[in-house]
């Protein structure tokens, strides 16, 4: 057995939507560059003061790797999925919402990132499938 088949399975998964496909080549491969350290800060937080387990799903970094979003996240079950968005990526990240919902329809979505947490109430009044938005730190 490996260390990764102890690990017992995540009680979140953290979700980072892919960003619309609206540029060119040369700021695709830019965009790439960047990781969603945020997320990843938000799983180290729920670990130590919550002893709880996060996984990262992160859908930028495999969106040219012909990743079929519903295999991965029907992979990945857990009771509870947080996803984060900048205004930009909210259609992205809203679709995600409404694929978890119907693949997890018992699950707790939780929205949050610039966007959500700057537009709570507009979210839940026109986004069904999105359960809780958090404004400002997810860590709090």
């Amino acid at each position: 057995m490996t260390g990764s088949a102890l690990r017992p399975p995540p009680a979140i998964v953290l979700v980072q939507p892919p960003r619309p496909e609206t540029q060119g080549a040369r700021a695709e491969i830019d965009w790439q560059l960047t990781r969603p350290f945020s997320l990843h800060y938000l799983a180290g937080a729920l670990q130590q003061y919550r002893g709880l387990e996060a996984d990262i799903i992160d859908f930028e970094s495999r969106r040219y790797d012909n990743t079929n979003p519903a295999e991965v996240l029907a992979a990945k079950p857990a009771p509870v999925y947080g996803i984060t968005a900048t205004t930009y990526t909210r259609f992205e990240a809203v679709k995600i919402a409404r694929l978890i919902r119907r693949l997890q329809p018992q699950a707790l979505i939780i929205a949050g990132g610039v966007h959500f947490g700057n537009c709570a109430e507009d979210t839940l009044l026109h986004n069904p499938e999105i359960d809780v938005v958090v404004r400002g730190e997810g860590e709090t």
